[in-house]
């Protein structure tokens, strides 16, 4: 089955739960309020960041998997089996370790008095959701790994939609309490784990368990090392700006950046599509193979991220106004339209990144992302005591940008992708500078604006590959094939 199939569906699977949220969150912030959802955003980083404890494992094990692709069902039995035994026992320790280490990150937040006694109380809740995606991470690896994407943006597709659902309606019914929303969340996570496992057992297929293999651990163990390096330094230049947030400027504040943040994050399925399909097919490959398939993403990545950024930026600040309410909605437009240049081209780099992934050379992406944490820092402060949240939005594009060119020098062997993005980068540039530098209610910014978006759209459209319009042909398909009638449906397929 092509990639762009691959990809399709991976895209398909992520649109609903995007719909969701964009419905979910206003009401999150009306139901719970802005502390709170604060708050909760943190217990979902901290989950994020305290995931490390795995070693790596679940990337490991998907690499593993799927380099064994024309192997025997033995083989791969094995690789499942020492991983899950590796990752039972580290489950374990995250358990004694995650109470504390979590504790010690709610005490860095500021937050008011009364609440701090259920912030306190989540913490054990938290621990148990952590050993849970410790263990659970192998068996929806071991799925990927085997190219089930249909079947795994299936179960992501409802599981995110109920984290999304779930924990709202527990709010609205019963209480705002965070110990009642992570506890559903948690029961959410588990359900799907346990449709992950049936999965597991068949397409791998598992066999009857076996010790864990010496030669086999030692392998995983060195790949997931590296990964875990990329585990702690990444969650720090990522998501770190929150916390900084939080205690230099409060709660509040990183409800104002974290709602943009996560709006315009939501454009990453489109990468995250793509990247999710080729993964298991870069590991598979030689390298002069995954060299020349990593040259079409880029070409392709290009001209689909391209307008999508563009006419992001021009809808953003009416669209947030209209969303979240003209007061919150124009405080934190501004922040997207310094986000979505990083968007873009981190969009790009994702496909270099992936690529030295999955031919086995994490330790290149570790030494460089624990090159930037130092200059990342003191980048973030400067800004962020300087220009606020906004600030805080400008380091980490400015990161992810430079990041993004040494990763494609490193994955590419040379500076060839450079002519393949200057245009479309300027482009993109060209239109955030406009929309936040520039007062909503002049005119010279709404021209800016329409004429840049109309070049780059003509633009993606000319310099769009086949494979692109294959995969927006494809897109189309999966979507009318779900939304039409059963008669209409049936024509699509033929």
């Amino acid at each position: 089955m092509s990639i762009s199939r691959f990809a399709s569906y991976n895209l398909v699977g992520q649109i609903a739960p995007v719909i969701v949220s964009l419905v979910t969150m206003p009401l999150f912030v009306e139901v719970i309020g802005l502390e709170r959802y604060g708050v909760l955003s943190i217990c979902w980083l901290l989950l994020g960041y305290f995931g490390l404890l795995d070693l790596g494992l679940g990337r490991a094990a998907t690499q593993q998997i799927a380099s064994l692709r024309e192997a025997s069902g033995e083989a791969r039995s094995e690789v499942f089996w020492t991983v899950f035994w590796l990752s039972s026992g580290l489950a374990l320790v995250a358990l004694v370790l995650a109470y504390p280490l979590f504790k010690f990150g709610f005490s860095l937040q500021e937050t008011s008095a009364s609440f701090a006694a259920e912030v306190y109380a989540v913490t054990p809740w938290l621990a148990g959701s952590l050993a849970l995606s410790m263990i659970s991470g192998l068996w929806s690896a071991a799925v990927v790994a085997r190219e089930k994407f249909a079947f795994v943006n299936i179960v992501d597709s409802v599981t995110n939609v109920a984290m999304s659902v779930v924990p709202l309606l527990v709010a609205w019914l019963i209480k705002p309490d965070l110990v009642l929303l992570v506890a559903s969340s948690l029961a959410v996570r588990l359900l799907s784990s346990l449709t992950y496992v049936v999965a597991a057992i068949k397409v791998v297929p598992v066999k009857r368990p076996s010790r864990p293999k010496r030669a086999i651990a030692k392998k995983l163990l060195a790949y997931g090392g590296w990964s875990t390096v990329i585990a702690t330094i990444s969650p720090f230049l990522w998501n770190w700006d929150r916390f900084a947030i939080g205690s230099v400027i409060g709660a509040a504040a990183v409800s104002l950046y974290v709602i943009p943040f996560q709006l315009v994050w939501r454009l990453t399925i489109i990468p995250g599509a793509l990247t999710s399909a080729l993964f298991p097919r870069l590991a598979a490959e030689a390298e002069s193979g995954a060299l020349a398939l990593q040259n079409t993403a880029i070409l392709n990545l290009r001209s689909l991220m391209t307008p999508v950024i563009l006419v992001a930026i021009a809808v953003m600040e009416p669209f947030v106004a209209l969303w979240l309410g003209p007061k919150i909605g124009l405080q934190t437009a501004d922040v997207a339209h310094i986000l979505l240049p990083g968007i873009w081209i981190n969009a790009i780099a994702a496909i270099g990144i992936n690529v030295l992934l999955a031919q086995g050379r994490p330790a290149i992406v570790a030494r460089l992302h624990l090159s930037e944490v130092i200059p990342y820092g003191l980048l973030l402060y400067i800004l962020m005591v300087a220009f606020g949240i906004e600030g805080a939005a400008l380091a980490w594009t400015i990161r992810v940008a430079a990041d993004a060119l040494c990763m494609l020098r490193i994955s590419t062997g040379n500076f060839s992708f450079g002519r393949l993005l200057v245009v479309p980068g300027a482009i993109v540039t060209v239109m955030s500078l406009a929309s936040s530098a520039l007062p909503v209610t002049s005119a010279l910014r709404w021209t800016v604006v329409a004429v840049t978006l109309v070049i780059g759209l003509a633009w993606s459209v000319r310099s769009a590959p086949q494979q692109s319009r294959d995969l927006v042909a494809a897109l189309a398909r999966r979507v009318l094939q779900l939304t039409l009638p059963k008669r209409f449906r049936e024509g699509l397929s033929r």
